[in-house]
């Protein structure tokens, strides 16, 4: 009754099919920005952050929001959804998604988000662009919490990573398509990628590397190389909303959550938790956890076998055709892909032109470009572009935190000084394989004023039932806060 009651209480709001506004920004270069403005046209501003990077934003993002409380805006960041041109990887950084997220404020008339929701990649955005313009933004809720480290890309996409470590069937599948062309010695040309990393310590990233260069050609390759990448993300993402939950206890005792005035971890059931036990739940523990919780199903090696026979047959498909029979064998992928929203039509999310809910193109022509998955690989392998002039970008003169001449490389916990004091509440799921729970641990020990929730047995979707209640929850507990002083005049003509 109780898990019930709790997956009523996880509806979407309702979303109109036709939005308040829509258009087109153009950034500068070449790129031109999609959004859409949904819910109350003189409410609170809130800004929505898709993940990916790649993902693009759909309509039922908006969902998220009350629309009599908030004024939704929707956009697709460069590169992907509806914006133009999609799949380019020119001017496409950290630097200038942030500068786009203050380009579309200004050009929509808002003085100050009094929301920004950015969920996985996301959650970066949010994060980076709250560092650069902290007094335009009033409130946060992330949702997966990722900061895009280099040990956080080498956990999903490192060659020693500890996804690969729980799923070896679906790395094995992963890693093969690249030792195919190795083998024939039709990998694709060197380009003038980062090294593995100035430490010598970094974590190795070659199959990740070569993924982002083959991503970056076009015909055959590229296509195969889609449908590996996409297979994996799909085996890691689904794999997360099967697992049960990793800790004892009922469903209210499955939310822990840190109370900053308290200062002390509640179970949902009111039971306090000692520091070393969320420590070793989220942290050290982790990956044994879910290791012991995959051995003992005995389904699992099904589950392998299904996703590395999958992967094999979308490579197959890709020997045999251009992009077009890879398009095909990825289909089933597409419904899980690791960013945010696994209810998008496969075709938009095999890269299709068009706007949502039109299949058009739907990749059987030569112009097929997989966005999402040349945006993901882009980023990744340059590790978001953290070590570039992230630290000095706004017009604010917050500068605490940031690294210049010699000093360590910019990192979002070194910037919290910037945004610490924004009200904000982090939902992670106690599953999730793809952001995995230690990241939000060390943001919640960096910035204790952030009220942190973990829902443990839900994974990486925003659509999880309790992680789904939990990022609801959150967006309405900013209603009480004063937005009026947020909407510029020019604005309230919608």
């Amino acid at each position: 009754m109780l898990h019930a009651t709790l997956l009523s209480f996880s509806a979407l709001y309702a979303t109109s099919n036709t939005p308040l506004r829509s258009g087109c920004v153009p950034v500068g270069g070449v790129h031109s920005l999609y959004y859409e403005v949904h819910g109350k046209a003189c409410g609170a501003p809130a800004l929505f952050l898709h993940g990916g990077p790649g993902a693009g934003c759909f309509r039922r993002h908006a969902g998220f929001f009350d629309p009599t409380h908030y004024q939704i805006v929707l956009f697709d960041q460069r590169g992907c959804g509806r914006s133009t041109p999609k799949g380019c990887l020119e001017e496409n950084d950290t630097v200038r998604l942030v500068e786009d997220c203050e380009a579309l404020r200004e050009h929509l008339g808002i003085k100050r988000w009094a929301l920004v929701l950015g969920g996985s990649w996301g959650a970066t955005l949010a994060l980076a662009y709250a560092a650069a313009f902290p007094r335009r933004v009033r409130a946060l809720v992330l949702r997966a919490v990722c900061l895009m480290r280099p040990r956080e890309i080498a956990w999903l996409f490192g060659d020693m990573g500890g996804a690969r470590r729980l799923l070896p069937a679906g790395w094995s599948s992963f890693e093969a398509v690249r030792a195919k062309h190795v083998a024939l010695s039709q990998s694709p040309a060197e380009g003038e990628d980062p090294p593995s990393g100035n430490d010598e310590d970094a974590p190795p990233i070659e199959v990740l590397r070569w993924y982002a260069r083959a991503l970056a050609t076009e015909g055959a390759l590229r296509a195969e190389a889609a449908g590996g990448w996409l297979h994996w993300e799909s085996a890691v993402f689904s794999e997360c909303s099967r697992l049960p939950s990793l800790v004892d206890g009922g469903a209210e005792a499955s939310v822990w959550g840190w109370r900053p005035a308290e200062a002390r971890w509640l179970r949902g059931d009111g039971v306090e938790l000692g520091a070393d036990t969320v420590r070793q739940a989220l942290c050290e523990g982790f990956e044994a956890r879910v290791g012991a919780a995959l051995a003992s199903r005995p389904v699992q090696d099904k589950v392998a076998a299904s996703v590395s026979a999958a992967a094999a047959g979308a490579i197959a498909k890709a020997d045999r055709s251009t992009a077009t029979g890879a398009q095909k064998g990825r289909r089933g992928a597409a419904r899980h892909t690791q960013h945010d929203d696994n209810q998008r039509s496969s075709a938009d999310a095999s890269g299709a032109r068009g706007p949502q809910g039109s299949a058009g193109d739907s990749g059987a022509r030569s112009g097929w470009v997989p966005a999402q998955a040349m945006l993901t690989a882009h980023y990744s392998l340059h590790g978001a572009f953290m070590e570039s002039n992230l630290g000095r970008v706004g017009t604010d003169d917050a500068a605490d935190g940031c690294a210049h001449n010699g000093e360590p490389a910019f990192t979002l916990l070194k910037a919290v000084p910037r945004f610490r004091h924004i009200p904000c509440v982090a939902v992670h799921g106690g599953n999730d394989l793809i952001c995995p729970p230690q990241t939000a641990y060390e943001l919640h020990r960096a910035w204790p004023e952030m009220t942190l929730r973990v829902v443990h047995g839900a994974g990486h979707s925003m659509y999880d039932g309790g992680l789904q209640a939990e990022v609801i929850k959150a967006t309405d507990s900013f209603r009480h806060l004063d937005h009026m002083t947020d909407v510029d005049s020019n604005f309230k003509s919608l």
